[in-house]
């Protein structure tokens, strides 16, 4: 009887340890509004706002805003378990409403760089595991990513019901199911947003979108060097399930193969192959912003974007295109 009492001790006070991480982490400045949010300077900040959410305090993220205050690099950062970044929220709860991140964060034009992931058997893989309804992302790049998990897997987001905008990423996704250049599986919006890179797995394989599930789509670009898959494999996304799809584009001359076989593209922006355009065309400026592209909604090259010397696509105006 006293083992069994000192083992529930245990377990209660292992429970209070996770639910009690700190927030804000030791540097964090700000006070979590939309005039005043809390800054995230470096990787151990966004590391411990991973393990805050995570450990049972997603639901007192809604509402909270964050902001990315630099260019983060990524390079060797390891949860400690040699499988790479852990992602911020999951779906371990059941509704992800306690463990998923409920937040809004802001990117500031910056970019994260490097992030890699080796978690093959996990779900909700890429830097969010899991963004619950409510939650946002805006104006964040993700560079050279690496990643790697089972299922709902995303360089940016592995499920999401967050609303998404001015983001990208660039590098490789793998997993099994629900596997995205940008999001695993969406239930969310996403808009003005794009992919490149490889993208492979099973079932629900997507350049940008693995599966989109009652989700918007729209104004957005999959400019990936190839989509692989065994079945339900799409340029845009790999599965619409009552999804609406506007103005979304494909690169014509991208690799998409299911079952080893090409795939036959039927190219239409609101179609989960998109509309086929060529490199050339996706690496115009003029592209992105001719109104009629984007039915009344082109891309800001004002305020938000410009266009790359070294990549040729889209990247923030206050990006700096020299390694950081």
């Amino acid at each position: 009887m006293k083992k069994q009492l000192l083992t529930l001790l245990a377990l209660l006070l292992a429970a209070f340890s996770l639910q009690a991480q700190p927030w804000p982490a030791s540097g964090v400045s700000g006070s979590g509004t939309a005039s005043n949010p809390w800054q995230i300077s470096d990787t151990s900040h966004l590391a411990s706002l991973a393990r805050y959410v995570n450990a049972g305090n997603g639901a007192a993220t809604a509402g909270v805003h964050y902001r990315l205050m630099n260019d983060l690099d990524l390079t060797g950062w390891d949860k400690g378990d040699g499988k790479g970044w852990n992602p911020i929220g999951d779906m371990s709860s059941g509704d992800g409403e306690t463990t998923g991140f409920s937040g809004n964060f802001h990117g500031g034009g910056h970019v994260i760089k490097n992030l890699s992931i080796n978690r093959p058997t996990a779900v909700d893989i890429g830097l969010f595991g899991c963004c619950n309804s409510g939650s946002a992302i805006d104006s964040l790049g993700l560079s050279n990513v690496s990643v790697s998990g089972n299922a709902h897997v995303g360089g940016l987001v592995g499920f999401s019901n967050a609303t998404i905008s001015n983001s990208y990423s660039t590098g490789n996704v793998s997993g099994n199911d629900k596997v995205g250049g940008l999001v695993g599986a969406c239930s969310g919006s996403i808009s003005n947003s794009y992919s490149t890179g490889k993208v492979s797995g099973t079932s629900e394989i997507g350049g940008l979108v693995g599966e989109s599930s009652m989700a918007t789509i729209k104004n957005c670009v999959a400019a990936n060097d190839s989509v692989v898959g065994v079945f339900l494999v799409g340029r845009v996304c790999g599965n619409n399930i009552m999804s609406t799809l506007t103005n979304n584009y494909a690169l014509g001359s991208m690799v998409v193969l299911v079952n080893g076989s090409a795939k036959t593209i039927s190219s239409s922006t609101s179609g989960i192959d998109g509309g086929s355009q060529t490199l050339a065309t996706l690496q115009m400026q003029s592209f992105y912003t001719t109104t009629g592209n984007w039915n009344t909604a082109a891309w800001d090259f004002t305020n938000t974007w410009k266009m790359s010397i070294l990549t040729g696509f889209p990247i923030f105006k206050w990006q700096t295109e020299a390694p950081f």
